[in-house]
């Protein structure tokens, strides 16, 4: 039977609060940038014919023909590698761009050209019909290397350090370009599918301020937050919703905030009731949010990743603290790059 792309399931990394030391993994750790793209799977079968599938198996091939064409030059037949798909625009990464290939139909070579997409690649799992995957990672690398020494136009290999200084330096230096923070693998380990892999994941975040304009649960007990930020024509714009508060966070916010306008004769709100679908800028999202507003006179301090586009944290922020010495104005402007 001629050999084709097999049902391969992708390594999974945990995520974890800080940067496991270097002597943290079996045979040491090595560090990776995390980048903010799409995970996939670059498959050649033995006839030759290139795939491209997601981590959930979806097919990925029809909107990123630019990867498959460097992929050709390339990768030998009954070969599969694991890496990420992420698009390039103004200097950095672009999930925004890379997402809008998904319905861009006959304007797929337009989009293509604003925002030129690459696989990155970090590891070898079948090369040239010899399964790798029970060999430790130091060795698929090594064999990954080899594959990508001559270079190719839109086929990369993702940078690896086993420094954790390093790494460190990375997620600082490299969030600018769309680096979400740091992927920690045992330099020993075998490739293992799921949460069973042993990798773990760790974001970069930086705390920074935003306007409450909004709560889901109720006003006794809000869930989480919405988010705002002044934009240059001093209106408030949506850029984030907190992950959920716990009790105590709840406790501490909830008798600050207060619905439009009260004790006053305006209860106008910038926002629409629901909030529309996507405003929050989490792709996928079919359904209008329902939300209980408040007056934008709150500030709080929250702790975010670099993953920031298009004037909105794709990720929820995590709520820190009440700033009662700010007010709204005093927030960073709202932007459409991460600027903080």
């Amino acid at each position: 039977m001629p050999w084709g792309h097999p049902a391969v399931e992708l390594a999974l990394a945990g995520p974890v609060a800080d940067l496991p030391s270097s002597t943290a993994c079996l045979g040491g750790c090595l560090y990776e940038p995390k980048w903010d793209g799409w995970r996939g799977l670059l498959l050649r079968n033995d006839d030759g014919r290139l795939h491209l599938r997601s981590r959930a198996g979806r097919r990925l091939d029809p909107y990123v023909p630019d990867v498959l064409r460097a992929a050709g030059a390339v990768l030998p037949q009954a070969t599969a590698l694991d890496g990420e798909i992420v698009a390039w625009r103004a200097g950095r990464t672009d999930f925004g761009a890379l997402q809008q290939r998904l319905a861009a139909g006959r304007r797929l070579s337009a989009v293509a050209a604003f925002a030129p997409a690459y696989f990155v690649a970090f590891d070898a799992l079948i090369l040239t019909d010899r399964d790798l995957r029970d060999q430790p990672l130091v060795q698929r690398r090594a064999e990954l290397e080899a594959l990508l020494a001559d270079g190719a136009d839109r086929l990369l290999l993702c940078p690896q350090t086993r420094d954790e200084g390093e790494a460190r330096a990375w997620a600082v230096e490299m969030a600018p370009l769309g680096v979400e923070g740091i992927v920690v693998k045992p330099a020993n380990s075998r490739y293992r599918a799921g949460r069973g892999s042993g990798w773990k994941k760790w974001r970069s975040r930086h705390t920074t301020e935003a306007v409450v304009g909004g709560l889901t649960g109720t006003r006794d007990r809000p869930e989480t937050l919405l988010l705002g930020r002044f934009s240059a024509d001093g209106r408030l714009r949506v850029v984030g919703r907190t992950s959920r508060l716990t009790d105590a966070q709840a406790a501490e916010i909830a008798p600050l905030l207060h619905p439009p306008g009260a004790g006053r004769q305006r209860a106008r709100h910038p926002w629409p009731q629901p909030l529309p679908a996507g405003w929050l800028g989490h792709f996928g999202e079919q359904d209008a949010l329902a939300y209980r507003p408040t007056e934008p006179d709150v500030v709080v301090e929250v702790s975010a990743d670099s993953a920031y586009e298009q004037g909105r944290w794709r990720h929820p922020p995590r709520y820190v603290r009440h700033r009662a010495d700010l007010s709204p104005w005093d927030t960073p402007p709202h932007r459409w790059s991460n600027a903080d």
